[in-house]
């Protein structure tokens, strides 16, 4: 009987390699090298929180898209007062239109921020919301290992135990009908206590400039909360300009000067008066914040400091508005014959 060959020995090796490797799970690494490879990512989903375990879950949703240059556009908690996140790769621009807010961060100082899922990084993928926690300007996917306890016929988890803390760790969820990577978590002790899910996204698909960018009106540069001096100064030009312009047409129409110059005495009582009465009110308020105990945050002495300070700048617009009136009169009155 004719011995078999050395090749057929090694053939029948090879061909049992080869089919242990096609029987080896995937790792981590091979299935994100598709999202990591395209310039473009788009995403959709939800994030949660809490602080220990049986507490029900803070929920907030979020979209977005990123391109490899380093250009994003985040929407957290979109339609309720939302959050807009943006950048054009040199400045970090955030927007809540709940109330106006709008700032600008270098993006060296960005960096050390506290700013939700912002990295110093390039390729699209990083700046998923998959990497918020955990992660931060370069984060790894070597080290996660599939869990046969938490792996199901419809999904792969993997998991990686995290060094600095015992008993947490990080885990990524994927489909295995398409090998997507759809769920982070991080759990304490079995139990989890941050998630963020997706409900869509897309790779490689081309972006428009204003999928990237976001308007942001004129009036809000300029706005007491974003740029107090502008608007101040803006406040101040637009009172002098009333003024002139009602001074102006009450001396020109006027038949008799006395009829006009009595109308702003009147006008400055009017206004000294109200000055003092809401002067004895917020002293009053102010003596009774002291008074008596403080129970609200602010404490209520904050409140009326605030309301002092509005008021003692509406009596000075209303003076500057009175004041106007006396160059007005020197160049209506006397350019008249």
């Amino acid at each position: 009987m004719a011995k078999p060959s050395r090749h057929l020995f090694a053939s029948l090796a090879l061909a049992f390699a080869a089919a242990a490797a096609a029987q080896e799970p995937p790792t981590l690494e091979s299935i994100a090298e598709r999202y990591f490879k395209a310039e473009t990512y788009c995403e959709a989903g939800t994030y949660g929180v809490r602080l220990s375990a049986g507490e029900r879950f803070s929920l907030d949703k979020f979209a977005g898209c990123a391109h490899h240059d380093g250009r994003f556009k985040f929407f957290e908690h979109p339609g309720r007062g939302q959050i807009i996140s943006w950048t054009d790769g040199e400045t970090l621009y955030r927007y809540w239109q709940s109330n106006g807010q709008y700032r600008e961060y270098p993006l060296s100082e960005a960096a050390n921020m506290n700013v939700f899922g912002y990295r110093s990084v390039g390729a699209a993928f990083l700046q998923s919301r998959l990497f918020t926690r955990g992660a931060k300007d370069n984060p790894s996917l070597t080290g996660y290992r599939p869990s046969p306890a938490l792996s199901s016929g419809e999904h792969t988890v993997f998991e990686r135990p995290d060094e600095r803390w015992a008993g947490q760790s990080g885990r990524f969820w994927v489909r295995n009908a398409d090998r997507a990577i759809f769920k982070y978590e991080e759990a304490r002790n079995g139990e989890v206590m941050r998630f963020v899910e997706l409900s869509s996204q897309e790779a490689g698909r081309p972006l428009a400039d204003a999928e990237l960018s976001h308007p942001v009106s004129p009036l809000t540069y300029v706005s007491l909360q974003n740029n107090p001096a502008a608007f101040f100064s803006g406040l101040l030009l637009a009172v002098l300009l009333a003024g002139a312009a009602f001074w102006t047409w009450r001396f020109a129409r006027a038949t008799s000067l006395d009829e006009v110059l009595r109308k702003r005495r009147l006008l400055w009582k009017v206004q000294l008066w109200g000055f003092g009465v809401a002067g004895v009110l917020i002293g009053a308020l102010a003596v009774l914040s002291l008074v008596t105990p403080d129970s609200g945050h602010p404490p209520f002495i904050v409140v009326v400091v605030v309301m002092a300070i509005g008021w003692a700048v509406a009596f000075a617009l209303a003076a500057l508005f009175t004041l106007v009136s006396y160059p007005v009169q020197r160049l209506v009155r006397g350019a008249q014959p």
